[in-house]
């Protein structure tokens, strides 16, 4: 199974909060092949960041979970697609045609999971799950909250 995985779900693998044992547990027992786009990076950068900045981690374990992404990606647990034009216009295409609401990043994040003919999407963004519905995507958790 290929599953598109945004950066709300990835936030719960590199740090511990609600939703995350459940996410865990879902990836040990169907094992997916995970995709994200490349804007992951510092999207998932920027929420650990703000995490960091609120006093929830602190400075080193926003660096390790960081290198942990890294590493992740360079050992190809979360594979990362390149953002090129077909998912730019991809998404563009999106947010005309959709009566779900969704946001630029979003758009993003969608088309991506569309263009590489992904399964499933993980998000944690209600938005967004009901606009992958709608595109005819499945998605987990089924309202885009854990």
């Amino acid at each position: 199974m290929l599953a598109y995985v945004d950066t709300s779900m990835l936030v719960k693998r590199y740090l511990p909060e609600l939703g995350s044992e459940e996410f865990e547990a879902r990836l040990l027992g169907e094992r997916p092949d995970l995709i994200a786009s490349e804007i992951v990076h510092p999207e998932l950068a920027s929420a650990l960041r703000r995490r960091a900045r609120q006093g929830h981690i602190d400075e080193q374990y926003l660096m390790d979970a960081l290198d942990d992404f890294d590493q992740d990606v360079q050992r190809r647990a979360v594979r990362l697609a390149p953002l090129d034009t077909v998912c730019v216009h991809g998404a563009a295409h999106l947010v005309r045609r959709l009566r779900a609401p969704i946001a630029t990043l979003d758009s993003l994040h969608l088309a991506t999971a569309l263009e590489h003919r992904c399964d499933i999407i993980f998000t944690n963004d209600s938005q967004l799950a009901r606009a992958a519905v709608e595109a005819g995507l499945a998605s987990w958790p089924q309202d885009g909250r854990t």
